[in-house]
């Protein structure tokens, strides 16, 4: 059984997959694209690493760290099914460098 949450109408809901579509919990069933998705759970802080492997740090063309480079994400940094996420105008992708 698939669960979700989602909003609908402007509120939280929990919803549980049916074919075609959800179910919220007063039975209202709704299509997919009825509904924004939400993250599946609620987290508190998230603990991340970063560089922890050598090719990553490799292709950004820094000295890979001799321990994890540890960091917090909030709840904020996740998104729902189907979410989009907005890349700012003057973001540019950096190439990795050839050996």
């Amino acid at each position: 059984m698939k669960r979700a949450r989602v909003v609908w109408q402007g509120r939280e809901h929990a919803a549980l997959g049916i074919p075609g579509g959800l179910r919220l919990a007063s039975g209202t069933e709704l299509r997919e694209d009825e509904v924004q998705w939400l993250p599946p759970l609620v987290f508190g802080s998230i603990f991340a690493l970063g560089l922890n492997y050598a090719d990553h740090a490799k292709e950004l063309a820094f000295k890979p760290p001799a321990e994890p480079l540890v960091f917090l994400k909030g709840r904020n940094t996740l998104i729902g099914h189907r979410g989009q996420t907005e890349r700012p105008a003057d973001a540019s992708v950096r190439q990795p460098q050839s050996s």
